[in-house]
């Protein structure tokens, strides 16, 4: 079970807050929209366009292996094409990878679409083509991209699946029972036993970044047939645990963390 952990949204930096563009824009919807921390904020197409692009720009050249759309309204039917690479992305020779037409892999409600990479291809900019025939809009709160990290080992125990249920009981003095229903979130305790030293240099770029406020993106298996319910936008639940040095010169690690949406 493969796991990977993204920590650092290369969609989140301040230049692409102003370097987002679509081929289609609703009213008062921008794409600027996908990369604020607002998950209520979100990008749509105009009315009765379900076949579109989305581009990100951001200053420097970096490594992305992962690109994920979070809380999309894309069904099963959805196709996207990711390509990645600098300055116009039109141009195939300035293009570093091109997926090709290919399903997005939404599976149900979960409104997730991810693609994890098999190594890392340079780029500052992103361009991913969309189009779902069952829409009469298109529908995207945030993006994701950049490098997540897969460690060499996984899982010590496998994931430990928790359940957030954030339901309000009231019982009546006459003996009633209401409800006051609320989303429940998935949560995951995640313990890796054996690290690298590779493996080790990551999770401190991640212990440095990490906070109330940091979002992951956590894949539990990226080999997994349904992907976009295995993909979570997760925020980690108090202090990351400690990096603690064991046998022969490996280390071991936990994450407690909570789904946001």
């Amino acid at each position: 079970m493969p796991a990977r952990i993204g920590f650092d949204n290369l969609a989140r930096r301040p230049e692409a807050l102003a370097r987002a563009y679509a081929g289609s824009v609703g009213m008062n919807t921008p794409p600027g929209r996908m990369v604020t921390p607002h998950l209520s904020d979100c990008w749509r197409s105009a009315p009765g366009v379900n076949a579109t692009w989305i581009e990100f720009e951001i200053t420097s050249v970096e490594d992305i292996d992962t690109v994920a759309l979070i809380g999309t309204n894309l069904t099963e039917l959805a196709d996207w094409r990711i390509r990645i690479g600098i300055v116009d992305l039109l141009v195939p020779g300035n293009v570093a990878f091109d997926s090709g037409i290919v399903n997005a892999g939404v599976v149900g409600h979960w409104g997730l679409a991810a693609r994890y990479l098999p190594q890392l291809f340079p780029g500052n900019r992103v361009r991913i083509d969309l189009e779902d025939p069952s829409l009469s809009e298109i529908e995207v709160p945030r993006v994701w991209f950049g490098r997540s990290w897969r460690p060499t080992y996984g899982f010590k125990f496998g994931h430990q699946q928790k359940l957030f249920d954030h339901s309000v009981v009231t019982e009546s003095e006459y003996g009633s029972t209401f409800i006051d229903i609320r989303p429940s979130r998935r949560g995951y305790t995640l313990e890796f036993g054996v690290m690298s030293a590779a493996d080790h240099r990551e999770v401190r770029r991640l212990h440095r970044l990490c906070g109330a406020s940091r979002e992951l993106l956590l894949c539990l298996d990226d080999q997994s047939p349904e992907l976009g319910e295995d993909t979570l936008l997760v925020l980690p639940q108090g202090d990351p645990g400690p990096l603690a040095s064991v046998e022969g010169g490996f280390w071991s690690w936990s994450l407690d963390c909570k789904e946001r949406i």
